[in-house]
């Protein structure tokens, strides 16, 4: 790939790819705060300014070497606030568009979306569909949404493919987290005992995807198999999909397999319950001002809601491209023991 720009590469997607290419090509990594890994160039930028943040000199020299871009920073903060998500996941990604159409020499744009700009759709949901109006669960998925008819209208005059991932449980070999989100911290309450409900369908499938088969899927899909003007679902097999139900009776038995005393706390399973119901929950939490379960209740509306809205995410794309290089997702029931045994063992990351 030659030169290669990597946004947002101390996040979880972004090392793991820069671990797999540092000896395939000249890497810059343009971060805003965290360094990345060891790479051929560290390179402090931001993306939500013009010009990447970069001086007029070290823009032009990134801009005359660039043959290839992997945007891959994003603010994935469910609770943030619209303008700040809007800033970071459409007004940076319009900044990085605009480096790219000084690249001469470019031949490559990846950009990395959500499955969930889906929002509050139902059913099946195919790579090719964007635009509906059925509405979103939170701001980021909202900002994502806006950020990809963004990358759409740019599709006519710039060579552009789409990742859109599902949730990122952990590594599917070691179980190991790289980086905790929504889902490891909604897993934290459950254990703690502090989910006193769940909104959702029984119906509803959990689509989780272990980071090894992200990355690997990603990089394959950036090198060989690019093709300007797709976008790929970076998912679950739906063979492999569980319900709800199944899912929270799953991760309750863990908890006992792997920690001595969780049986002996006795904490119930939350139950699933209509989204009306849990507004009200909510409603009465926010009037009765108990600041810790004030927290619980908001960090749970911030994404749970999405299991109202039963879907099926279409990966035709994903697995014709990946045909034949031995790249598939890993099971849920077969990797996510190990992520639950990471979070235990560690504490959620407290402690490494």
């Amino acid at each position: 790939m030659a030169t290669l720009l990597v946004t947002g590469a101390s996040g979880m997607i972004g090392r793991g790819l820069l671990d797999l290419w540092r000896r395939d090509c000249e890497i810059l990594a343009l971060t805003h705060k965290s360094p990345p890994p060891a790479c051929s160039g560290r390179i402090q930028g931001d993306v939500t300014k013009p010009g990447l943040g970069l001086g007029r000199e070290k823009y032009a020299s990134l801009a005359s070497r660039v043959k290839a871009i992997l945007h891959c920073a994003a603010l994935t903060e469910f609770t943030a606030a619209r303008e700040e998500a809007e800033n970071v996941n459409v007004r940076g990604t319009l900044n990085v568009l605009e480096f790219a159409r000084d690249c001469r020499k470019l031949e490559r744009i990846g950009v990395l979306s959500t499955a969930y700009v889906a929002g509050r759709r139902r059913g099946p949901i195919l790579e090719r569909e964007l635009e509906h109006r059925a509405g979103f669960v939170n701001v980021y998925e909202a900002s994502k949404y806006h950020m990809e008819k963004e990358l759409r209208r740019a599709m006519k005059e710039l060579p552009i493919a789409v990742y859109r991932l599902s949730t990122v449980a952990g590594n599917a070999r070691t179980g190991r987290v790289e980086q905790f989100n929504a889902l490891h911290r909604a897993l934290r309450l459950f254990y703690n005992g502090l989910v006193p409900m769940l909104p959702g369908v029984e119906t509803s499938k959990i689509d989780l995807i272990s980071s090894d088969y992200a990355i690997d899927a990603i990089a394959h899909l950036f090198v060989r198999g690019f093709r300007a003007g797709q976008t790929y679902h970076i998912v679950a097999q739906e063979s492999d999909l569980i319900s709800l139900p199944e899912f929270v009776d799953l991760t309750a038995e863990l908890f006992a397999r792997f920690d001595r005393r969780w049986k002996s706390r006795a904490v119930a399973n939350p139950p699933i319950v209509p989204l009306e119901t849990f507004r009200l929950l909510e409603q009465s939490v926010e009037r009765a001002g108990n600041p810790v379960l004030r927290q619980v209740v908001r960090a749970t509306g911030a994404f749970a809601p999405q299991l109202c809205y039963d879907k099926r995410f279409d990966n035709a794309n994903t697995l014709q491209a990946v045909r034949g290089t031995g790249i598939a997702p890993p099971g849920l029931r077969d990797f996510y023991p190990a992520v639950i045994r990471h979070c235990l063992r560690t504490r959620w990351g407290a402690e490494g």
